[in-house]
């Protein structure tokens, strides 16, 4: 079987079958291009950034610029043209390329997963002073709120983070900021959590906030736990744990947002209000009324699906009344 190649000398090239380059009968050769690329790439631009300490964390760096460049590939027709390589190492180093264009963001992924959690171990955590009747685990984009809410209010709080890069951050900003995992006992104990009034659990990984409550359970019974949720298996897991005070992060706002636009709508905004705390109260109710069946899932199924239906009946129930109310208009 033959096929015909256009050559970028102008003339075509017939070629059998066989003769067609095909990186993929040569995984081994490809695999071994693409480590020796990435390894020669990423150890030169680590070099660079070494000598020149053009950024705090090289090896972000390095991995960032590892993949190989667009340009390669009008390179390697070029060179095929005049002849430099055959056609199957045009394919093999053209498949080199792209697939290290492919590896960058798994290269970003084990940057994140293992250069951090490396560089945590290697810290040791601060020596933490009690400052207040407030600890506060975590002080990301949730916990700052609470954290400036509390010293606007001229509550002092001690706050702990297990990001060193977010410590660092934020105590440019005047925070007092505690680096250190708030799941440890000793942190806790530092911390004062023995005569401390309340805890809040601003951590945003599902299980390590969970691990906190489980540890402050066991040694501090007498501390109050107010705490954010992820998501709604967030919420029961904490609720099952005696924590009374939950919060999910993204309720209340998807709920204004909600309220926002049936105003844009033309629904008035004290309707809008209105249906608006109906759905909280309801969703609120729902969840609670789930909470004994978290681990039935068929029977936490078939209150949802309950619940849903006679939100459905209220609205409609509250809709005719408003209509009754106002003659029949229910927007602006």
């Amino acid at each position: 079987m033959k096929a015909i190649v256009f050559s970028e000398l102008g003339g075509p090239e017939v070629l059998t079958m066989t003769e067609i380059p095909t990186p993929a009968v040569r995984p081994g050769m490809v695999l071994l291009l693409l480590t020796g690329f990435l390894a020669l790439k990423i150890g030169s631009l680590l070099f660079v950034a070494t000598r020149i300490d053009i950024c705090r964390d090289r090896w972000l760096f390095a991995f960032l610029l590892s993949q190989g460049g667009e340009f390669a590939f009008v390179v390697f027709g070029a060179a095929r043209a005049a002849r430099v390589f055959s056609p199957e190492w045009e394919a093999l180093l053209t498949i080199t390329v792209a697939l290290s264009m492919a590896t960058t963001p798994l290269l970003l992924l084990a940057h994140d997963r293992f250069m951090r959690r490396r560089d945590r171990e290697e810290r040791e955590p601060d020596v933490v002073s009690p400052e207040g009747p407030v600890i506060i685990a975590g002080f990301g984009r949730f916990g700052q709120i609470v954290g400036r809410l509390l010293l606007a209010s001229d509550i002092r709080a001690v706050v702990l983070d297990h990001d060193p890069e977010q410590v660092e951050s934020l105590r440019k900003f005047g925070y007092r900021v505690f680096y250190g995992d708030a799941t440890r006992l000793d942190l806790l104990e530092a911390a004062g959590a023995r005569n401390a009034k309340l805890l809040i659990n601003a951590i945003d990984d599902v299980d390590a906030s969970i691990a906190l409550v489980d540890r402050v359970r066991a040694n501090f019974p007498d501390l109050e736990i107010l705490s954010r949720a992820r998501n709604v298996s967030h919420y029961f897991e904490l609720r099952l744990r005696g924590v009374t005070v939950v919060e999910r992060e993204t309720f209340e706002s998807a709920l204004k947002v909600g309220r926002a636009a049936l105003e844009r709508l033309g629904v008035d905004r004290f309707r809008a209000k209105e249906l608006a705390d109906v759905f909280r109260r309801h969703n609120i109710a729902s969840v609670e009324a789930t909470l004994p069946f978290y681990q039935d899932e068929g029977r936490r199924m078939s209150i949802a699906k309950a619940g849903r239906e006679e939100l459905e009946r209220q609205f409609a129930r509250d809709r005719e009344r408003f209509e009754r109310e106002h003659g029949g208009k229910a927007r602006k």
